[in-house]
C-alpha cells in the first residue's frame, strides 16, 4: 500500500507539533513542581536550621518573620507555684503569646483552677492544673510525665515555686532549713532532672532566683543558702545541658511583700528606699523577664542569671 506523502507530512507535522506542545507544557509543569519542591525544601531546610540552632543570619528573612510569629505558637511550658502571684502572672504572660501552660500547685487548688478556667476562655484547653507536693521527690518524675502527656510534648521548665521566711540563726530549726533547701534547691534540681529528657531539643529551663542571694539580708541565711545553691545549679545545668536545652535564670529584688510579714512597717519603708528606683517591682516585671528569655531573641543566652531588682544590688 502506498500512502499519500502529503497525508503523511501533515500527519508529522501534527505529530511534531502536538510533541512540541506537550514537551512546553510538560517544561511549565515540571518547573512549577521545582518550584514548589524547592519551596517546601527551602522550608525545610530553615526548619533543620533553627534545630540545629542556627544563627539568625543563617536564615533568610522571611523564614525568620516566620518563626518570629511562631515563638510561643502550640509550645507547652510547666511553671511551678503557678496558682497565685508572680507564677499566676507568668503563666498569664505566656499564655497571652500563644503557649499552653502546665499549672503546677501543691494546696492552692481552687486558684490554680481558677486561673485555668480564665485562660481556657481564652483560649480552649490551653490550660490544665497539675497537682504535686514538690518537698516530696516521688511526686516530681509524675508532674513532668503528666505534664508532658497532657498535650503531646514539653518545651520549657519554669521553676518558680518557693517557700520563704527568716531564719535568725539563734532560732533556725532543722525543720525550717529542710523546709527552705526542699522548696528552693531540691525541687528545682530534681524536677530539672525529670524534665530534661521530655523538653524539645532547643527547650529551656528558667530559675526564679534572688538577688539576695548575692547581697545577703540579716536574718534569712537559710532561705539564701537554697537560692545561692539554686543561682550554681543554673549555671552548672547550663553547661551540662547544651547544646539542646538552655537554662537560665531570674534574680527579682523587693517586688512583692510576703503573705506573712517579713519585717515592721519601718523596715519595709526603709528597703524601698534603698532601692535606686524607690519603688517595688511587682509580678510584670518577673514575668516579662521570663518571657524574654524563653524567646527566640535570647537564643544565645544561656547560664544567664538577669536582675530583677530595680538596681537595688548596686546599692
Amino acid at each position: 500500500m502506498i500512502r499519500d506523502p502529503s497525508r503523511c507530512d501533515r500527519s508529522s507535522a501534527s505529530s511534531d507539533e502536538l510533541t512540541a506542545a506537550s514537551r512546553r507544557e510538560l517544561n511549565v509543569q515540571k518547573q512549577r513542581s521545582i518550584g514548589h519542591t524547592r519551596g517546601y525544601f527551602e522550608q525545610l531546610s530553615a526548619i533543620v536550621l533553627l534545630h540545629l540552632h542556627a544563627t539568625p543570619h543563617t536564615l533568610v528573612p522571611d523564614h525568620q518573620q516566620v518563626f518570629e510569629n511562631m515563638k510561643y505558637e502550640q509550645s507547652v511550658i510547666l511553671i511551678t507555684g503557678a496558682a497565685r502571684r508572680i507564677g499566676a502572672q507568668i503563666a498569664r504572660e505566656l499564655h497571652g503569646q500563644g503557649a499552653r501552660v502546665a499549672l503546677h500547685c501543691n494546696t492552692s487548688t481552687q486558684e490554680a483552677q481558677a486561673l485555668a478556667e480564665e485562660l481556657n476562655a481564652l483560649r480552649s484547653d490551653s490550660a490544665r492544673v497539675f497537682q504535686a507536693a514538690l518537698q516530696n521527690l516521688d511526686e516530681l518524675g509524675p508532674l513532668a510525665v503528666n505534664a508532658h502527656a497532657a498535650w503531646g510534648r514539653l518545651d520549657a521548665l519554669v521553676n518558680n515555686a518557693s517557700s520563704y521566711f527568716s531564719t535568725p540563726l539563734g532560732s533556725l530549726s532543722a525543720e525550717q532549713f529542710e523546709d527552705l533547701i526542699a522548696s528552693n534547691l531540691r525541687a528545682p534540681l530534681f524536677l530539672a532532672q525529670a524534665c530534661a529528657p521530655l523538653l524539645s531539643d532547643g527547650g529551656s529551663i528558667v530559675n526564679i532566683l534572688d538577688v539576695h542571694a548575692r547581697k545577703p539580708m540579716t536574718g534569712f541565711s537559710a532561705y539564701l543558702a537554697a537560692k545561692g545553691g539554686l543561682w550554681t545549679v543554673t549555671e552548672a545545668l547550663a553547661v551540662e545541658l547544651a547544646p539542646r536545652l538552655r537554662v537560665n535564670g531570674v534574680a527579682p529584688g523587693h517586688m512583692l511583700w510576703a503573705d506573712t510579714p517579713q519585717f515592721e512597717p519601718e523596715k519595709l519603708a526603709a528597703e524601698v528606699e534603698k532601692i535606686p528606683l524607690k519603688r517595688l517591682g511587682g509580678e510584670r516585671e518577673v514575668a516579662h523577664a521570663v518571657k524574654f528569655l524563653l524567646s527566640p531573641e535570647a537564643e544565645y543566652l544561656n547560664g544567664a542569671v538577669l536582675p530583677v531588682d530595680g538596681g537595688l544590688r548596686l546599692a
